[in-house]
């Protein structure tokens, strides 16, 4: 699950595969921040055409997002719409769910080995499983139109701060534990080996800092990461030039599901919260 407000829909159609795909996610839930870019009926449409999934949600959230962390103490405690987001999901919405990923639509987990994070996360000692994220940026002097995902796999050689996310099973939580945006308060999480996040800083409306693309586009010294380097690598078509990701996601929606996304959306509109996404994969 996720909260979104205004992303562009090539951005959430290439999330919505890489989870579908790469992890075995069958449900996906956004709450939608008040989006003006486009309707609740775009993104749903967006969400169901994504090959593997079988429901798609999106919660209307209009909620205020709440003061950010700002210096000198970086305190944040009053993101009160992703904080009231994420407890929601978990007790109306998914609490028989066999996994629940919290991540942002600029946020890709990754095993080197291809395993499923769902799969690791059930394996766990605690059910909820902490994956540490890497901040990446385009190539360094890059010039980007609209960015994608798969512009970015350079990271600094100096490794920057950025925060874990996670994966939990749900009905494996204390009841007292409480859902934090990097993490799950009142459980001792565990790792698994391998698991990381990609943190794709170009991805991004700007909304909450100044211009990402343009303060990190030009990295005085950094590395290739080779293992989303690869990922991305494996997309591209064998013969031709290269489609961007968001239209190669697309033309694999189209090629394969174009009538089982049909009957998605149609299931999506007949079918209610609690009924739909209360199921085990």
């Amino acid at each position: 699950m996720t909260l979104s407000k205004d992303n562009d829909l090539e951005w959430i159609r290439y999330w919505a595969g890489w989870y579908a795909q790469r992890h075995g996610a069958d449900a996906l839930v956004v709450y939608d921040n008040g989006s003006t870019a486009y309707s609740t009926g775009d993104l749903v449409e967006t969400l169901a055409g994504t090959v593997g999934v079988a429901v798609a949600a999106v919660v209307e959230w209009p909620f205020t997002y709440g003061p950010q962390g700002f210096e000198p103490y970086r305190t944040w405690d009053s993101n009160y719409a992703q904080h009231g987001a994420l407890e929601h999901a978990r007790w109306r919405l998914l609490r028989r769910a066999a996994g629940m990923v919290n991540a942002d639509i600029d946020e890709l987990m990754l095993d080197p080995e291809g395993r499923s994070v769902f799969d690791a996360t059930t394996a766990s000692r605690s059910g909820a499983l902490s994956v540490p994220s890497t901040l990446l940026h385009p190539a360094p002097g890059a010039v980007l139109g609209r960015p994608r995902h798969s512009d970015s796999y350079f990271e600094r050689v100096e490794r920057e701060p950025t925060d874990p996310k996670w994966c939990v099973v749900p009905s494996r939580l204390p009841a007292v534990a409480q859902l934090g945006i990097h993490g799950v308060v009142g459980v001792r999480m565990d790792r698994a080996p391998g698991f990381r996040l990609g943190h794709f800083y170009a991805i991004t409306t700007n909304w909450a800092t100044g211009d990402r693309i343009a303060a990190h586009a030009d990295l005085s010294s950094s590395k290739v990461d080779t293992e989303f380097r690869s990922r991305f690598a494996g997309e591209v078509a064998s013969v031709g030039v290269a489609e961007p990701a968001s239209q190669r996601l697309s033309a694999r929606v189209s090629r394969t599901a174009s009538r089982a996304a049909s009957a998605a959306r149609e299931r999506v509109k007949r079918s209610t919260f609690g009924a739909a996404l209360r199921r085990r994969r």
